[in-house]
């Protein structure tokens, strides 16, 4: 009997793409970092550390709320 695998179509990956908040690059959300907090996603360290430089003023204030007041 011949091999006819050839001839499948392929199949759709199931696992989910998300959009980094930072950069709007679209990646598996397995391969990106999820804060929790804020509900975001991000590429890596590098687009958080991009976006926290943007919002300084609102981690600066998470982190007060958490370990200073």
């Amino acid at each position: 009997m011949p091999n006819l695998d050839r001839f499948k179509p392929p199949t759709v990956n199931e696992e989910p793409r998300t959009i980094c908040d930072n950069c709007g690059g679209e990646t598996f959300a397995s391969d990106c970092l999820y804060d929790e907090y804020s509900e975001q996603y991000f590429c890596d360290r590098a687009c958080f550390q991009d976006w926290a430089d943007d919002h300084f003023d609102e981690v600066s204030d998470f982190y007060f709320d958490m370990n200073v007041g």
